[in-house]
């Protein structure tokens, strides 16, 4: 049997939502951390500029402040813009999760009608219909069974009185040893 490689837990769409949102978000933060950082540099720097008295030995000594000032907030709108996406992500991803954890809690309970039930636009419709594909076949297997065990009570229900012929009690016996074979062939096909 050839395994094929599938792609599970969500869309490559959604992953790339996540991916262009985080690159933009930082790159328009830090073109906009370098233009604040260069507006007020300049006006520091054109202040000192005209101004009679110098204190600095340097350039570095008039900017570095406003540098680390600068680099700090972009930092944190960064950190804050994230911390949104992050609660954004988990919210996308929270409700289908928890549907599904219901639908196989419900599973595991014996409810193999059900079937998963996600939005259109909900992540893990493959994952989704994956169970549903494994809930099907259980169904199946499960019905399989009851019937061949329906049939081996009937068949025993219908066994002749004591006072029968032996060829109608050993063609029933028969029909019961089919149908304790069919009912064990059954449920050897799941493997516990």
């Amino acid at each position: 049997m050839k395994l094929k490689r599938r792609r599970y837990i969500n869309n490559p769409g959604y992953q790339m939502k996540i991916v262009i949102s985080f690159v933009l978000i930082t790159f328009f933060a830090n073109i906009i951390s370098i233009t604040v950082f260069n507006h007020f540099a300049l006006k520091k720097l054109e202040d000192m500029i005209w101004s009679t008295h110098i204190s600095a030995n340097s350039t570095g000594d008039i900017i570095n402040s406003l540098f680390i000032y600068v680099n700090v907030a972009d930092f944190f709108f960064i950190a804050v813009t994230l911390f949104f996406m992050g609660r954004w992500m988990i919210r996308k991803t929270a409700g289908p999760l928890n549907r599904l954890s219901w639908y196989v809690r419900n599973m595991t309970e014996g409810d193999l009608i059900s079937r998963i039930e996600l939005r259109k636009n909900d992540e893990f419709q493959d994952v989704a219909s994956e169970i549903d594909i494994m809930r099907e076949s259980l169904r199946g297997k499960f019905k399989s069974i009851s019937n061949a065990y329906d049939d081996v009570s009937r068949l025993i229900g219908e066994l002749p009185a004591a006072g029968s012929t032996g060829e109608r009690i050993l063609k029933q016996s028969r029909n019961i040893i089919g149908c304790i074979e069919k009912l064990d062939a059954e449920a050897n096909t799941l493997k516990f």
